[in-house]
């Protein structure tokens, strides 16, 4: 699989002198997506990524001709009407892009239970009743609720209240509440203090819009994107780190990369970590206090370990098709979920999902042999701590997977292992954070980081942004289309 490049070599006598109506930091899908809206508009656009490939968490890599991705397994918001379908049609992406979709787009283990989270309503329905007969009614009203009440309804409704609040209103058994919370996983918080709101509009778009995934891949999805781009006239400067934002008279004038070179334009977009943006790019003098203040105090997500494997063995005739697999074997997930958010290493006790991409994209491992990755949530801690303590959560976590597949660890043919430090040194994420800002109550208002920052021609693309509904790919996405909106409607 060869590495994909745009512009690579780049005249830096050229940059120094050029003007460009946009400069975009960072080559995550949020700035792509914002960097083909605007070259498509016509304005010459700049992408400055750090590292030498685009795409951010959407990326994949390869050993020994496994092929892996690198953080995030599945797509959501692209239905019917999803939020991701529009955009990809606007964009033209179709002739760039195979999206397969799964059902079950996962399915959840435990030690008396396996449940297919179908991508059909009702099917979702009769699946959990099936395994909690008694419960029938509950489980019919819960769900009845969260994917069909009217967004309205719900605001009003859930406003200032956790999931766990939801829960308890119409499920009373707590093993079925465990069960349906391992999905939160997703969005890196427990129900306890999960905003109800967006914890609905998750379900919404993981179960109803869920389940899809690009051929080749998740870097099938930045392939699209970076040759869209480039068709649009777009250039992007790979290998070079924004190391400032230009700003007089609170106006943006351009970025400062790492060779000193000033890049010119009055409008740049971040789609990098928000608090590096302001606190580090920008500075703490162009803006004020109370933002500054705010930002500290704010919390990110929890971030994660993944143990990728490439395994001598072929799983598509053991092991049914599904973009997940969930498995926990002890009860009381939701208290150990809060524990790992708050440090605590009780690794035996931490709900696991294990991907496997090639069960249903065969090209992305050698014939007869499977890549597969295991994930598990782990809370930000110093480069020592993972060195210590990475091969045990390795082993820890490889052991509770062979319940799902039989004999994984003497099938082991190539490994990788990525820590939250992994993750905050790839992207600067703050604390290694995958989904941005922690989906609390207070802090969903899109006026707290909105994409229209305190500084005139400067704006925020990616998850960092806050508003009602997880974090994540199809918020990278959607915001990246929102700058783009805002800046030609500027112009």
């Amino acid at each position: 699989m060869k590495e994909f490049n745009i512009n690579k070599k780049v005249n830096p006598k050229g940059l120094k002198k050029d003007e460009y109506d946009a400069i975009i930091i960072g080559a995550g899908i949020g700035g792509l997506t914002c960097g083909c809206y605007l070259a498509k508009a016509g304005m010459k656009v700049l992408i400055v990524e750090k590292n030498p490939k685009p795409g951010g968490y959407c990326v994949s890599f390869t050993r020994k001709g496994f092929v892996f991705d690198a953080g995030i397994h599945a797509i959501e918001g692209l239905g019917e009407n999803g939020r991701l379908t529009k955009i990809f049609s606007d964009l033209s992406l179709e002739d760039k892009l195979t999206i397969i979709r799964d059902s079950p787009a996962d399915i959840i283990i435990s030690k008396d239970r396996r449940i297919r989270v179908e991508n059909n309503t009702q099917d979702l329905i009769a699946e959990f009743q099936a395994n909690f007969p008694s419960e029938s009614g509950d489980i019919e009203r819960f769900f009845n609720y969260i994917l069909n009440a009217s967004l309205k309804s719900i605001y009003f409704d859930l406003k200032d209240r956790v999931f766990a609040e939801v829960l308890d209103r119409f499920i009373h058994n707590n093993e079925l509440k465990d069960l349906i919370c391992v999905l939160l996983r997703n969005v890196g918080l427990p129900s306890k203090k999960l905003a109800a709101i967006n914890a609905v509009l998750f379900f919404r778009s993981y179960i109803l819009e869920g389940g899809y995934y690009p051929l080749n891949g998740m870097r099938g999805l930045t392939d699209a994107l970076c040759n869209k781009y480039k068709e649009y006239g777009g250039t992007v400067l790979l290998s070079n780190e924004v190391k400032k934002i230009k700003v007089a008279n609170n106006k943006v004038e351009g970025v400062i990369i790492e060779s000193g070179d000033l890049l010119s334009s009055s409008n740049v977009i971040s789609n990098c970590d928000v608090t590096l943006t302001y606190l580090n790019l920008i500075g703490e003098k162009h803006i004020s206090s109370n933002l500054s203040n705010r930002l500290k105090k704010m919390i990110p997500t929890i971030s994660t370990f993944i143990v990728f494997l490439g395994i001598n063995k072929n799983l598509k005739t053991t092991l049914e098709k599904t973009r997940a697999f969930w498995f926990l074997d002890k009860p009381d997930t939701e208290n150990n979920f809060i524990d790992l958010i708050d440090g605590k290493t009780k690794w035996d006790d931490s709900c696991i999902m294990i991907s496997s991409p090639s069960l249903g994209d065969p090209q992305l491992a050698p014939a007869g042999k499977e890549s597969i990755f295991i994930v598990c949530n782990a809370s930000f801690q110093n480069s020592e701590f993972w060195t210590t303590y990475r091969d045990e959560l390795f082993s820890c976590i490889v052991k509770k997977a062979e319940n799902v597949i039989p004999g994984l660890s003497s099938c082991i043919e190539t490994m990788e292992m990525a820590t939250p430090q992994t993750f905050y040194k790839y992207t600067f994420n703050r604390e290694g954070g995958i989904h941005g800002w922690a989906s609390l109550t207070t802090q969903i208002e899109g006026s707290i980081i909105s994409e229209r920052s305190v500084i005139k021609g400067l704006f925020l693309a990616g998850h960092w942004i806050t508003q009602a509904g997880q974090g994540g790919l199809p918020t990278a996405v959607q915001s990246g289309a929102n700058v783009a909106k805002m800046i030609l409607t500027d112009k």
